[in-house]
């Protein structure tokens, strides 16, 4: 699944949010930073290594003993990708 983030954006969504919304926008690519910051869904911010664990009040390890939170999830940054939507349909703009 591809995501993209608005060009005045701060979320990123699937493309299908976009066409749903109904309005012409400017798009960026997104893709997945794995191994960079980590979003907490809880917290709704970037957090560290040393934030995330039993000193949270929502930490909830995957496993249900210890590790990785149910709550994180990747930072996303861009391809260098842009694209316009118009009418529910999408093409390139330019690639960096």
């Amino acid at each position: 699944m591809k995501y993209f983030m608005e060009e005045s954006g701060e979320f990123i969504y699937p493309l299908q949010q976009f066409i749903d919304d109904g309005e012409d926008v400017i798009l960026f690519e997104m893709k997945r930073d794995i191994g960079g910051d980590m979003f907490c869904k809880e917290d709704q911010e970037f957090v560290d290594d040393e934030s995330c664990g039993n000193d949270c009040e929502y930490y909830d390890p995957c496993n249900g003993v210890s590790g990785r939170c149910r709550s994180l999830q990747n930072g996303f940054i861009e391809t260098g990708k842009k694209y316009t939507l118009n009418n529910g349909k999408i093409t390139l703009l330019d690639k960096k």
